[in-house]
């Protein structure tokens, strides 16, 4: 049975192609064989599909024009550069020769005249002139190669055209007959296909008959096994029905239980709600009172501190502040001796807040006024004001 099913699977109509065939078969038959041009063979030879189909192979394909195209096209890719060398230059040769030769005749000519000219007698102007004369020959000959080369690199292209129009023919011939084979190819896939198809036909007639047969005598178990079924099922679902009025009852009685459980916990939950809000009344009654303390508390920093500002400026310009400025601003006796030995020592004045004790210092790792006095108010500083803890923090500023 598996061998049977690896035969079938051989062959796939939907593929138009002999999937046990040779690897030549399979390439042309889809359609990817040699892109070259050539003849056709085979179909001569029986092939098996599967059990019992058999059909002639695929017709081969071998292309007469693939050795000279690979030829031309390795000739044309590895052509090499194009470079000129007058010395090998057959033209160039001729040239030189001719100018060479002309050159020596006029150069013995001038020579000849010259000499005449001085009554035969040799001289240096003699040689001069002659060799002049000769010199331009050779300059001429020397003008004659740009055009020379040109000549040589127009026939160097002229040959590379010629052999890309030769392979361009060659291509054009080799699809020409790789769409013949093509053309031939497809009619054999079509043939094939057709031949298949009323093979597969027929076997598939008696294998549905016999498909058939095989599920009338599977329905009938199945329908013997499913009225057995059924009866099982009424039986189970009439146990479960009976189960379900009893978990009801269970869940109804336990439903009023919890009811009244509920109804005790809200009753609790009630009474501490009245407990909580009164209390909270009561905390909030405290926040406000704390609030206004802390209200005048600041009220009474601010104008402290205004004074403590004023009698600064009163010392520093050599006066004596007020007792009732003295007591508002909260300095101590002690304190306000020390500011009048410190002003009248000539020193300038202490800074009046953070921001002005930063500018002058660049520390800025001191108390603000908000963090003084919530220092001040734990106990964590001993001074009575923020501006004498200013004055004493610029004091060791200004003795480091």
């Amino acid at each position: 049975m598996a061998q049977k099913k690896e035969d079938e699977l051989l062959y796939d109509p939907q593929e138009g192609v002999a999937g046990g065939g040779s690897k030549a078969d399979g390439s042309a038959a889809s359609g990817t064989g040699q892109s070259a041009a050539g003849k056709s063979s085979g179909g001569g030879t029986q092939i098996k599909y599967g059990d019992n189909f058999t059909y002639q192979s695929a017709p081969d394909y071998v292309s007469k024009y693939q050795d000279q195209i690979d030829k031309l096209t390795e000739s044309l890719l590895n052509r090499d550069k194009f470079t000129y060398d007058p010395e090998t230059d057959p033209l160039y040769q001729q040239y030189a020769d001719t100018y060479t030769r002309n050159g020596q005749r006029a150069m013995q000519d001038a020579l000849g005249q010259v000499s005449a000219r001085t009554g035969g007698l040799a001289s240096s102007y003699a040689a001069s002139a002659a060799q002049q004369t000769y010199d331009n020959y050779m300059t001429e000959l020397a003008d004659k190669i740009p055009e020379l080369r040109q000549l040589a690199y127009s026939m160097y292209m002229d040959d590379y055209n010629t052999q890309r129009g030769n392979l361009e023919l060659l291509n054009a011939l080799e699809q020409g007959d790789f769409g013949k084979y093509q053309s031939l190819l497809n009619q054999y896939n079509a043939d094939r296909n057709f031949q298949y198809g009323v093979y597969a036909d027929d076997r598939q007639w008696d294998y549905a008959a016999e498909r058939d047969k095989i599920a009338d005598e599977r329905y009938d178990r199945e329908w013997e096994y499913n009225v057995g079924r059924d009866q099982l099922a009424d039986e189970r679902y009439d146990q479960e029905w009976n189960y379900a009025l009893e978990r009801d009852q269970i869940a109804d009685d336990r439903y009023n239980t919890e009811w009244n459980y509920n109804l005790e916990r809200d009753k609790l939950a009630d009474q501490r709600y009245d407990r909580e809000w009164n209390y909270n009344v009561q905390r909030d009654n405290i926040a406000d009172r704390q609030y206004y303390a802390q209200q005048a508390n600041a009220s009474s920093q601010s104008k402290r501190t205004a004074a403590q500002e004023e009698i600064d400026a009163i010392l520093a310009m050599g006066g004596m502040p007020s007792d009732s400025l003295l007591s508002a601003a909260g300095y101590s006796q002690d304190y306000i001796a020390a500011l009048k030995d410190y002003y009248g020592s000539g020193n300038e004045a202490p800074p009046q807040s953070y921001s002005d004790y930063v500018n002058r210092t660049g520390d800025n790792g001191i108390y603000t006024e908000q963090q003084f006095l919530s220092a001040r108010s734990s106990g964590r500083t001993w001074y009575s004001s923020y501006q004498e803890y200013l004055d004493a923090m610029y004091q060791q500023y200004l003795d480091q």
